[in-house]
């Protein structure tokens, strides 16, 4: 029995594959809205794919229809020499049946005519499925690559945020302390006419 951890290939995550969040996060609809556009294409090639295995489908039964019709063709011209030696005494007709494994000839000239269209196709195929599988390797790099700017820019926009709420918040330690130094003082100049004025 077959083991059934394969693994996934780059066709079957890009509908599903997600991307892990920084220190803010990232525009998930930005990346999705990539995905999406790169699923759209994967399954335009599956489509596409599966419509060339449909037609090597049809060209193999077509072959084997063709190769069934050449062997009744080949019977049925090895079956009249059997019945031709009957008029024993005049050989010379016997000659005559001669040109008929031509439709053989023709039928299997058709056949490989065919074979060589299928292996044509399915070398086609196998070409557009390489294509396919490098094309979507691209896009779910290019998509981990955007995300992983996304989330690069969101987080310098974050640490710059961070950076802009520290210096805002010396600033207004610096204020609270300039403020307490000049309410001591004015609060020290008021004692001082306080004690002025009770003597």
């Amino acid at each position: 029995m077959e083991s059934t951890d394969t693994p996934r290939s780059a066709l079957d995550e890009i509908k599903t594959v997600a991307f892990k969040q920084g220190l803010r996060g990232y525009v998930v609809d930005e990346v999705d809205e990539f995905l999406d556009r790169a699923a759209a294409e994967v399954d335009q090639i599956r489509e596409q794919m599966h419509q060339l295995r449909q037609q090597l489908r049809q060209a193999g039964e077509r072959i084997r229809q063709l190769e069934g019709s050449g062997a009744a063709a080949s019977q049925a011209t090895t079956a009249v020499p059997f019945v031709a030696p009957a008029p024993a005494p005049a050989p010379a007709p016997a000659p005559a049946p001669a040109p008929a494994p031509a439709p053989v000839a023709s039928s299997t000239a058709g056949a490989e005519q065919v074979t060589a269209m299928i292996a044509m196709a399915q070398q086609f195929i196998d070409q557009a499925q390489q294509e396919a599988e490098i094309r979507a390797r691209e896009l779910t790099v290019a998509a981990q690559e955007r995300a992983r700017e996304i989330v690069a820019e969101a987080r310098s926009r974050a640490e710059d945020e961070v950076t802009r709420l520290n210096g805002l918040k010396q600033r207004l330690s610096e204020d609270v302390v300039l403020l307490t130094r000049q309410l001591d003082q004015e609060r020290t100049r008021l004692s001082t006419i306080l004690a002025e004025l009770a003597k």
